[in-house]
């Protein structure tokens, strides 16, 4: 079957018009818990064909298909382009993050005169695990006019044991989008993961299956754990590309809301990384300034600090779409992979590596590429 395209309606996932993408159109889902872009060159008769619909930012979203599956959902995000009169017209697509950028959580909708009783309202968010105030996030961020989305929740939202309350005050709008409260508790010691995987559903209509991890299991639950031997010699693909990253501290200093000597601040230390007795003392400063809480604000700069204990090891590798054992489709954003690592590399010593799944891309051809990452203490 190969590769198929289509443009669907952003609000209902119906299918509006099969595309025929040209040379230099690339898809994507990721990166992990963020937003990537996409291209689609379309001909000039092609682009007239769904003019309407591909012409308005976030109207619709490209959705490609290997073998039938959805690969990616990507709204259009900005209007198109061209160079020549009457020549290739290329479409520039994000994803569910760009459009959740767009949407305030608030209780209600309020329009027009109503930003009094915005300003002294509140949502309260109480009792849920972390994955469960995710999934109540994007249910309040719909109420809006013709502001449903194709999401349906495929992760139980109270799995696990620890509650957990967020409150998003009306009066700070410029820190209350969807996306933003999103990544900010993915970001949390134990934050879960979050990925929105595109599905087919009845009647020709894509859509976005909203999955989690739980705090006692922050990466998203999977049924098998796939297996990629990169010792092996790769003549059809070529060698995988390694890069790595560390930010080391001991301590933090976090600030919140506040001006002046009212400013919440709040730093957090770890002494691990002197106990060889090797190394220096490291520290550095991160703001928040919409976090008005001390416990919140601690939380999130512990997780930070967490991170930056570890050496982030990113891995890039180029896939055949047939390939017998990780065929296109059967490893999804934010998997667990069980990666066979070769010996005479600086960052990765050789072995087997568990390593999440940050990014799928492609160009529409016979191949599509995997980044990983993995953190070593």
């Amino acid at each position: 079957m190969g590769w198929q395209v289509w443009l669907t309606e952003t609000t209902s996932g119906n299918v509006i018009e099969d595309l025929h993408p040209a040379t230099g159109s690339r898809w994507a889902d990721g990166p992990l818990n963020d937003g990537g872009e996409t291209r689609t060159v379309l001909a000039w008769e092609d682009y007239r064909r769904v003019a309407e619909w591909a012409g308005t930012p976030f109207a619709a979203a490209i959705v490609p298909l290997w073998n039938g599956t959805p690969v990616a959902w990507s709204p259009i995000t900005k209007p198109p382009e061209q160079t020549t009169a009457f020549g290739p017209v290329a479409l520039t697509g994000g994803s569910i993050w760009d459009l959740l950028a767009k949407r305030l959580v608030t209780v209600k909708d309020f329009g027009q005169h109503h930003g009094d009783e915005l300003r002294r309202s509140a949502v309260t968010i109480s009792d849920r695990n972390l994955g469960g105030i995710v999934q109540e996030i994007l249910r309040l961020a719909q109420q809006r006019p013709n502001g449903a989305l194709p999401l349906t929740f495929g992760s139980d939202p109270e799995t696990g044991t620890a509650k957990r309350t967020r409150t998003y005050e009306g009066f700070n709008i410029a820190n209350i989008s969807a996306a933003k409260l999103i990544r900010e508790i993915t970001q949390v010691i134990n934050g879960p993961d979050v990925r929105f995987r595109p599905v087919l559903r009845p009647g020709r209509r894509v859509g976005l299956v909203v999955e989690h991890g739980i705090e006692t299991q922050p990466v998203i639950a999977q049924h098998n754990l796939p297996a990629i031997d990169l010792t092996a010699p790769r003549p059809e693909t070529g060698a995988p590309k390694l890069s790595a990253e560390w930010s080391p501290l001991n301590r933090l200093y976090a600030s919140g809301a506040g001006e002046g000597a009212g400013t919440l601040i709040s730093p957090v230390d770890s002494t691990s990384l002197l106990a060889s007795g090797r190394g220096t003392w490291l520290e550095d400063v991160w703001s928040d300034t919409d976090t008005e809480n001390w416990d919140l604000l601690d939380e999130k700069a512990k997780g930070r600090l967490e991170a930056s204990r570890h050496k982030t090891v990113q891995l890039s590798v180029l896939l055949p779409n047939d390939t017998p054992t990780t065929p296109l489709n059967s490893i999804r954003l934010g998997d667990r992979v069980r990666v066979r690592w070769p010996d005479g590399w600086v960052n990765l010593t050789s072995g087997v590596y568990e390593m999440t799944v940050l990014k799928i891309s492609g160009d529409y051809t016979s191949t599509y590429t995997i980044e990983f990452q993995s953190q070593e203490v």
